[in-house]
Order: structure tokens, then sequence, then C-alpha cells
């Protein structure tokens, strides 16, 4: 391999054959496609001419969306997460309702389950005032939003 970014990914690949949890696998595959966006840049616009770069102000790169779904499941782009998995400095939107009782509607993390854990340094757990970022999911009162 060329850059030795994307070789030290690859190289934290377990041996054929390997047991590997699907949220291993897709901690791996997140890696690998930052490692692919910082090594060769952003992929072209839609329609953009072969090696034009992206206009500015555009974002190169997807951010990840850390929230709390109102059955206060804690979640990353849709996926469960536990609080190592939140990168320092990040703000969380929580969409449980108002007002929070964590004895009652506690955080519910993925291997954790409703513990108090923790979060990762400068980590914001702020209540969320826009939409939530995926259709059709459940809220607090049971239905259905868009």
């Amino acid at each position: 391999m060329k850059d030795p970014l994307v070789a030290a990914t690859v190289g934290k690949l377990p041996a054929a054959g390997t047991p590997w949890p699907q949220d291993e696998r897709d901690n791996w595959f997140d890696l690998m496609r930052k490692c692919v966006a910082v090594t060769y840049g952003p992929p072209p616009r839609p329609g953009a001419a072969a090696g034009e770069a992206p206009h500015f102000g555009e974002a190169p790169i997807t951010s990840t969306k850390y929230y709390i779904q109102p059955d206060g499941t804690a979640v990353a782009d849709g996926r469960p997460i536990d609080p190592h998995q939140i990168p320092p400095g990040t703000v969380v939107l929580d969409y449980r309702p108002l007002p929070i009782d964590e004895e009652y509607n506690p955080i519910m993390w993925l291997t954790h389950g409703a513990k108090a854990i923790k979060l990762p340094n400068r980590v914001i757990v702020r209540p969320a005032k826009e939409p939530m970022p995926t259709a059709a999911t459940v809220n607090g009162s049971a239905e259905a939003s868009a």
C-alpha cells in the first residue's frame, strides 16, 4: 500500500475466519471511510468535472449525528452506541420528553443498558429543538413522526 494511514487501517483487520462482531465491523468501516477521505480528499460533487475542486463551503464529509432518541437510546446516525464512541467535544441532541427524568427515562447504551456512565471529555447533552434526523421514529407519546 502506498499510503501509511490506509495501510495501518487495513492492518487492523482480524485474521480470516476470526469472529468479528458487527459493531466492531461497523467501527472499522467508519474508520476506513474517514481514512480514504483524508488520503484522497472529498468525493467529487455529482455532475462535477473530473478533477474539479469542491466549492467553498461544501462539507466534504458528512458529519455523524449523535443523539438520544425519545425512548432514551443513544445513537450515532441511527445506530445504537456506547459512550466511548462519542468523540470529545461533541454535542449530543436529546429527544427525550421534557422534563428529563434520569430515573424513569435514562440513557440506554448499546452494551451497558440503562446505566449512568460518565461521558467523554467535553461531550455536551443538549435538549433538541429541531426535528429528529431520521424519519418514522417513535416519540415518547408513541406517535410516529416523519
